[in-house]
């Protein structure tokens, strides 16, 4: 090492590595990209492991973990306990020059994220590591520890209020999903194949080129879309250039239109959407389209509720047959009732869609109260009210995504 990079602070500086062997009694913990380190029986997706506690290493309280793998996607967190992880991990253990609430934020940060995918060693992206001895040599300069321990106060209180809003949200959902169960289960009115009450339908093969895509023109749905429309992650529309409609004889979808996966693995997932607009769609996704408008919302509901994917059986490739999604059978209750079940219903879910949007707002605002914060834009309050969630400082400066230009630095 030259005396000139020796001279440069690292994150070799603020952190060495902890390699003690678990001790037994200890809870295991999960690295996850979106909620930092979990303990693995929160997971819903739940892995068995073979290894003793010897085996996996030792997290203590205050220690960040990050998965070597993934560490260039931001796969890290913070032990809140004393826990077990995997061998596959790296344990960093701080020095008493850094707040590891900060760092837990920092190494959120775009910045932070490219620098570990550029120190990060592999043929191709899915093999890319981060070993302790490239993360030491990271070039970083923290702030000073008062400052630190202000930005991890502010952004641990905006943490505190996403995790508030998404109970809530989950709340909402289930007391909504409650009540749309008990309206059908108290329907018993004669049954018609739902083909009766609406077009059943498919899209057409996805273009390949990107030449296909315009800034224009009806919107392209995918089958990643539908969670999107669900409110799980940001919007991102492409669409298709009139050329490419023309020539692939691709169908435009009115808005309100029922959406479902219709093979791959999605098709397992239980989820029915709506176009927001209309769009053409993509040859894995089924489409479900009213014959009358007031059969709109009733014919969506009752989906959401029987979603198609309950007619899948066996292993394999899961695919669903269009001529099967017709002849399910729906209560016919007549339009006028149809219409007002279907607007009633819309009421109910109505608040979690609200809940949703300030969920997603206090997401975003975060993301960009972040970047304002870690770059040094914004320096750190003496009262920190001001910056904290409904602040007279978040204004519309912050609501919105700032771009991330430091990642490209």
């Amino acid at each position: 090492m030259s005396k000139l990079s020796a001279q440069k602070p690292r994150l070799g500086d603020y952190f060495s590595q902890r390699t003690e062997p678990g001790r037994e009694g200890l809870p295991t913990l999960s690295v996850t990209l979106r909620d930092g380190l979990v303990f693995r029986d929160d997971l819903d997706r739940k892995t068995d492991t073979s290894l003793e506690h010897h085996e996996h290493l030792l997290a203590r309280e205050g220690d960040i973990a990050y998965n070597m793998m993934r560490m260039w996607q931001g796969a890290s967190g913070r032990a809140a306990t004393d826990g077990l992880v995997s061998p596959a991990y790296v344990v960093l253990r701080p020095t008493d020059k850094i707040d590891t609430r900060y760092a837990a934020h920092w190494f959120k940060s775009a910045r932070m994220v490219y620098l570990f995918w550029a120190y990060s060693h592999g043929l191709t992206e899915d093999r890319l590591r981060l070993y302790y001895d490239d993360f030491a040599e990271i070039p970083a300069a923290p702030p000073p520890l008062p400052i630190q321990r202000g930005i991890a106060a502010i952004l641990d209180e905006w943490d505190n209020a996403i995790v508030t809003a998404k109970k809530l949200v989950d709340t909402k959902l289930n007391r909504a999903n409650k009540i749309r169960r008990a309206v059908f289960a108290d329907i018993a009115d004669d049954v018609v194949p739902l083909c009766d009450l609406a077009d059943c339908a498919t899209g057409v093969s996805a273009p390949q080129a990107k030449s296909a895509f315009s800034d224009s023109g009806p919107r392209f749905v995918r089958v990643n879309d539908l969670a999107s429309f669900a409110g799980e992650k940001p919007d991102d529309p492409e669409y298709l250039a009139e050329e490419f409609v023309r020539n692939a004889r691709m169908r435009l979808f009115p808005a309100g239109t029922v959406l479902f996966a219709k093979s791959g693995m999605s098709a397992k997932l239980d989820r029915v959407v709506q176009l927001p607009e209309a769009a053409y769609i993509v040859s894995h996704l089924g489409a479900v389209v009213a014959r009358n408008q007031a059969y709109q919302q009733y014919v969506f509901h009752w989906l959401s509720e029987n979603p198609p994917s309950s007619l899948l059986q066996g292993d394999g490739f899961p695919s669903l047959r269009i001529s099967e999604i017709a002849e399910l059978e729906i209560p016919d209750v007549g339009e006028e009732h149809a219409g007002l079940i279907g607007q009633a219903l819309d009421q109910s879910f109505d608040s979690v869609r609200s809940e949703r949007r300030r969920l997603s707002l206090l997401e975003r605002q975060k993301r960009a109260l972040m970047q304002k914060l870690l770059s040094g834009d914004w320096p750190v309050p003496a009262s920190i009210g001001r910056l904290l969630p409904g602040g007279q400082e978040i204004d519309e400066a912050v609501g919105g995504e700032v771009p991330h230009a430091e990642a490209t630095g």
